[in-house]
């Protein structure tokens, strides 16, 4: 019975597409809620660190590794809100990059 299932999707192209983008989009879904839980999460820390909880106790009460914490708490130092949607530069990450170098028109 499962073989000829098995046969059946492969001789179905069509079909065998459809369960393609099934997976996608379901990947793409999970995606989006693991996004959603993290920006929460973030939230919620920053809202503890702004009254005056101790990285620890949010650790505890949150069940997040106290380091996600001490990130969470570099990163609000650094963002400064300007309004909705706009931070200042200095919430841009430092990146050294190498030089470019071009080379001499001879």
């Amino acid at each position: 019975m499962a073989m000829h299932e098995l046969e059946r999707i492969n001789a179905d192209k069509q079909y065998r597409q459809i369960l393609e983008t099934r997976e996608k989009s379901d990947l793409i879904i999970r995606t989006l809620i693991t996004e959603a839980r993290d920006e929460g999460r973030k939230e919620i820390i920053q809202m503890m660190l702004k009254m005056g909880h101790a990285p620890e106790v949010i650790a505890k009460f949150t069940g997040l590794p106290l380091n996600r914490i001490l990130v969470a708490e570099t990163e609000d130092k650094i963002r400064v809100p300007l309004g909705p949607n706009k931070v200042s530069e200095n919430s841009r990450p430092f990146v050294t990059a190498k030089p470019i170098r071009t080379r001499k028109k001879v």
